[in-house]
C-alpha cells in the first residue's frame, strides 16, 4: 500500500509546458498517460518505484499561474511556481527550471535529471568531395616544402655527380638527370647507382623520408575515401563563440 513521507499526498505543481508536461499529464496518477512529458514522466516513474502517494496540481487552474517559473518581487518574495513553493501551496515543482542563488534561498533543488546544452546546427558536408582530391592530403605549404626539398636534393645530387662521381656531359644534362633520378627514387624506380659515399647517404636519407611521406599520403587518402570530410566551423561550443566575439 502506498504512503507519503509527509502524511498526505505530495503536491506536484506544474502547468502545461512542452516538453516538460503536456498531453494527458493531468490524468496522473489516478489514470495512465502514455506520454505526459519529459519531467512528469520521470516524476511518475520515481513515485511509482518509491510507492509514494502524490497528486498533480494544475497551477493554471488552481492559482492562475502559467508560464511563470518564478521571478523576484519587490517585497522579496517570488512569483509563479517559486512563489507557490515558498507559500507552501505546492510541495514540489514538476517543471525543470534554472538554478540561481536567489531561488536556492527559497527552495531545495535536486540533482538535475536532464541536461540542456546549446548546439549549433550546420549544413551536412557532402559525402564525397573531389575538389583537389589528389592534393588534398597535404596542405599547400607542405607541397611547396616537398617541392623545395626535391629541388634541394637534386642540386646536392648534381654537385655530387659533378665533383665526386665525375660524370661526363654538360652541366644541364647532369642536373636534369639528377632531378629525374630524385623523382625516380620518390616513385620507387631504379636509378643509377651512386659511387660516392656522400651520395649514398643522401639517397638513403631520401628513401627513408619518402617512405614515411608516401605512407602518410596513402593513409590520409584512404581516410578521405572511407569517411566524409567534416565541415570546418570557427567554434564548437558557446565558450569558444564568446572568446571569438
Amino acid at each position: 500500500m502506498s504512503w507519503s513521507p509527509i502524511g498526505r499526498p505530495i503536491r506536484v505543481g506544474l502547468f502545461e509546458h512542452d516538453p516538460d508536461a503536456f498531453n494527458c499529464f493531468r490524468r496522473l496518477p489516478k489514470k495512465p498517460c502514455a506520454k505526459p512529458g519529459a519531467e512528469i514522466e520521470i516524476i511518475s516513474m520515481v513515485m511509482k518505484i518509491l510507492d509514494w502517494q502524490w497528486e498533480i496540481i494544475d497551477t493554471e487552474r488552481e492559482f492562475n499561474v502559467v508560464n511563470d517559473f518564478g521571478n523576484p518581487q519587490p517585497d522579496g518574495n517570488f512569483s509563479g511556481i517559486m512563489g507557490l513553493l515558498a507559500k507552501d501551496k505546492i510541495d514540489m515543482s514538476g517543471l525543470s527550471m534554472r538554478i540561481t542563488p536567489a531561488r536556492m534561498a527559497f527552495a531545495h533543488f535536486t540533482f538535475p535529471i536532464r541536461y540542456f546544452q546549446q548546439v549549433y546546427i550546420i549544413k551536412r558536408p557532402p559525402e564525397n568531395d573531389f575538389r583537389n582530391f589528389v592534393f588534398a592530403p597535404f596542405t599547400t605549404d607542405m607541397w611547396l616544402l616537398l617541392l623545395a626539398t626535391i629541388m634541394g636534393v637534386s642540386t646536392m645530387r648534381f654537385a655530387c655527380a659533378l665533383y665526386w662521381d665525375s660524370r661526363v656531359g654538360s652541366k644541364f644534362n647532369i642536373y636534369t638527370s639528377s632531378v629525374l633520378e630524385t623523382f625516380g627514387l620518390m616513385l620507387k624506380q631504379r636509378v643509377q647507382d651512386p659511387t660516392a659515399i656522400s651520395t649514398m647517404f643522401l639517397e638513403g636519407f631520401l628513401i627513408v623520408a619518402m617512405m614515411s611521406i608516401a605512407q602518410y599520403y596513402q593513409t590520409s587518402m584512404n581516410s578521405r575515401l572511407t569517411a566524409p570530410p567534416s565541415s570546418r566551423i570557427p567554434f564548437y561550443h558557446q565558450n569558444q563563440l564568446i572568446d571569438l566575439l
